[in-house]
């Protein structure tokens, strides 16, 4: 999965920003699920729907990551802490 990328400790500063991150596009999915009248499913139409709006986010791995775990029915994340 994380071939290619070379493995760092981060601060937890920066590990609650991510979480942060990934909850604000989570929560930008659902809702314009609802205004689509999809009820906070999230389907293709509304990733479609948001990319028409950003274009950007297309070439975003965050958001893609967070997309298609939402769109596989992903509803919760496990985090590992290391014991010091």
């Amino acid at each position: 999965m994380y071939k290619g990328r070379r493995f760092v400790y981060r601060s937890v500063k920066d590990i609650k920003a991510d979480i942060d991150t990934v909850k604000a596009m989570s929560d930008e999915l659902t809702a314009v699920s609802w205004k689509m009248g999809q009820c906070g499913r999230i389907t293709r139409d509304v990733g479609v729907a948001v990319l028409q709006a950003n274009p950007y986010l297309n070439d975003n791995y965050c958001f893609v990551t967070v997309f298609n775990w939402l769109y596989s029915g992903g509803k919760t994340a496990f985090f590992r802490m290391p014991i010091a």
